[in-house]
Order: structure tokens, then C-alpha cells, then sequence
């Protein structure tokens, strides 16, 4: 059970193709003069296309699916946080000899310092790291629980709420491996919308050094 989620969630293994660099124009295209239009060879004006495109790319990170021992997510790099986070559990998983006190809250290695969320950002903030991947669903693995202490898994969160009723749906779901053999979660935060003047608006402040969005939302999760 203590298998890469890579290998143990075929459908999170999908793959996508990009499309071509270049897409051949329908017709010549001409461009204008003081004598007048001037043919432009297609070959031509696909050449200078086909610079341009490869000297900026496709984007190829942020919205592709990450991987870790026992979780995977989708990092939203505009506002820090996982977007959502799936994890498998068991009884296996959720005992063993890892322990929280030899992990410490870090930047994801994988996600690039400009798109990161800091410890930084919550000095002072009046949120606490509030896990999506819970540290106590991975006891199996040491790798596994410090790998749930990537920034990139936590989103803010209010201290009561997540030592309160976060932390109890969390030991419920530890609980569901006694009548279940395998349990997968998917948790993530829930943007709620404010209603003002008969209108729906979503907006939040941001925390310190104006980098990672305050919630005006909380977690949720489906089992």
C-alpha cells in the first residue's frame, strides 16, 4: 500500500498532446505598401511565427497534475494554493513510525519561487498552514508526511477551524478505513460568495507582502 499514487491511480496518469508549433496557414496573406500589396509567402510568415512561438513556448507549468508518495494536486499558481488535492488512505497508511516533529513547512522544490507561497507570508497574518493532505494520514512514510508539508498542500486557514472541525473531519476519515479498505479524498478550498445589492461577488484580502489570497472561503472535501 505504500506504492507511488502514480502507480496506484491510473487515471490520474492521462496525458495530453500540445498542439504543432505551427499551424500552416489557409492562404497567403499580403501585406500593404506604399506601391501597393505585396505578396507574403506563407513560408515565409509561418517561419517568423514558428520563431516567435519557440522563443516564448506553450506554458508547460501550473496546470499540469502533480505527484507525490501518497497525494497528488493541481497548484493554482495565481493565488498559491492547491486548486484541489487528492489522497489515498488505509489502515496501512495511517500508522507506522513517522512523525510530524521531523517535518517543517517548506516552499514545494517543485513549483518556482515566483508562483510560491512562503512561511514568510504567514508571520503575522492571523492564519494558520492549514493542511489539505493531513501530516496523520501518512504515518506509513516519513517521505510521504513531509512531502504533506509543501506549501504547495497547505492553504490559510483559521486556527479554530483548523484544530476544531478540520481536524475532526480529518480523524472521520481515518475512520472510514475500519469499515472500508480503501479510501480516496479530495479536499481543496471552497470559495464562497459574498451577497451585496442582490449580487454575488467573490473577493479576499491578501496576506502579508500582498502574496497569498486570505480565504473568504474554507476547506471542503468529498470522500
Amino acid at each position: 500500500m505504500g506504492k507511488e499514487l502514480a502507480s496506484t491511480c491510473p487515471a490520474l496518469s492521462l496525458s495530453c498532446a500540445l498542439p504543432p508549433l505551427c499551424t500552416p496557414l489557409a492562404s497567403p496573406l499580403s501585406e500593404s505598401s506604399e506601391g501597393g500589396s505585396i505578396p507574403v509567402n506563407s513560408a515565409t510568415r509561418e517561419s517568423a511565427e514558428k520563431v516567435v512561438l519557440e522563443q516564448f513556448g506553450f506554458p508547460l507549468t501550473g496546470t499540469e497534475t502533480r505527484r507525490y508518495t501518497n497525494h497528488a494536486l493541481s497548484y493554482d499558481q495565481a493565488k498559491r494554493v492547491p486548486r484541489w488535492v487528492l489522497e489515498h488512505i488505509s489502515k496501512n497508511k495511517i500508522v507506522g513510525d513517522a512523525d510530524r516533529k521531523h517535518c517543517k513547512f517548506k516552499p514545494d522544490p517543485g513549483v518556482p519561487s515566483a508562483f510560491s507561497a512562503r512561511n514568510e507570508d504567514y508571520v503575522g497574518s492571523g492564519w494558520s498552514r492549514g493542511h489539505m493532505a493531513p501530516a496523520g494520514n501518512n504515518k506509513f512514510s516519513s517521505k510521504a508526511m513531509a512531502e504533506t508539508f509543501y506549501l504547495s498542500n497547505i492553504v490559510p486557514q483559521d486556527f479554530d477551524n483548523n484544530s476544531g472541525y478540520w481536524n475532526r473531519i480529518e480523524m472521520y476519515c481515518r475512520e472510514l478505513t475500519e469499515r472500508f479498505e480503501d479510501v480516496w479524498i479530495v479536499s481543496g478550498p471552497l470559495t464562497l460568495p459574498h451577497t451585496s445589492d442582490g449580487k454575488k461577488t467573490v473577493s479576499y484580502q491578501l496576506l502579508p507582502r500582498e502574496r497569498t489570497p486570505q480565504p473568504a472561503w474554507g476547506p471542503g472535501f468529498a470522500v
